[in-house]
């Protein structure tokens, strides 16, 4: 059993001292602006500028919010290889590169079905030529979704990812993802999501389809569906730190007014 997952102490970003961390933006470009604009009621360019910069500082912090990033950071940093499903633009995996202090980030793999985000990744970071992590525009539930890798990924990130999908649907992702682990005590899956002190479905009107939101109990049964090896799962729920500036359509678009996270920790234990 691996038992140095006893509550390290969650790290905190230093996202304004990288190069390519770019503290304000000099122009906009107009589309952007006249999206912000009419879509979110901001009243002018540098409104926009504002929230754009409180929100961008907020999501550097999403994955070192986790109990075992300190440990996470120290795996990286050994060699270790990480894999982060639905990545997005990337920001997860280049603040992990940064606090690991990677020259060449080829031990992470960014995985999303969207290939215009890594792109806008690179953009956003003005990084295309100098890092290293792998991404791949493929969906979890491709037959051969990162069949190359199975049995050789150390760790899992999923950010705001399970409760996008039906309980059904995850039960098919962590399926996939046990075989991409290296089978041995102390692989990881962990993540974060928006979850109930009751979980169960609810369907998201703004999406249009069902979803699941996870409690304590309720992780712990989705990974007891996995057939591979045993697992030792934890998993805390806190409030939902965004609630408070989402205002009242925070209980709506989560689908119901019960605004919990989940923090949650999956390993192998032999």
């Amino acid at each position: 059993m691996d038992t140095s997952s006893d509550q390290p102490t969650i790290m905190t970003p230093a996202c304004n001292t990288v190069e390519w961390y770019r503290p304000t933006l000099d122009q906009l470009p107009a589309p952007t602006v006249e999206l912000f604009l009419q879509y979110t009621g901001l009243k002018s360019e540098n409104e926009v500028k504002d929230h754009i910069y409180k929100i961008r500082d907020k999501a550097w912090q999403i994955i070192s919010l986790s109990p075992i990033y300190t440990q996470v950071v120290d795996r990286v940093r050994k060699g270790q290889t990480l894999l982060d499903l639905g990545c997005c633009f990337g920001q997860d995996l280049r603040k992990l590169a940064f606090d690991a202090e990677l020259s060449s980030a080829t031990n992470l793999i960014g995985a999303d079905i969207e290939g215009d985000f890594v792109q806008l990744g690179y953009e956003l970071f003005r990084d295309e030529d100098s890092f290293g992590a792998q991404f791949v525009t493929r969906s979890v539930f491709d037959e051969d979704f990162l069949v190359d890798r199975r049995g050789s990924i150390d760790m899992i990130y999923l950010g705001n990812f399970l409760h996008l999908f039906g309980f059904k649907e995850q039960r098919a992702i962590v399926a996939r993802l046990g075989r991409l682990l290296v089978p041995r005590a102390g692989s990881v899956v962990f993540g974060r999501n928006i979850s109930a002190e009751q979980g169960g479905p609810f369907f998201m009107e703004s999406l249009g389809w069902d979803m699941y939101r996870h409690s304590d109990q309720t992780i712990k049964e989705l990974w007891s569906t996995v057939d591979v090896g045993l697992w030792e799962v934890h998993s805390q729920l806190s409030g939902y730190e965004t609630a408070t500036t989402l205002g009242e359509r925070s209980g709506d678009w989560q689908g119901g007014d019960t605004k919990q996270m989940s923090f949650w920790v999956v390993r192998t234990d032999g």
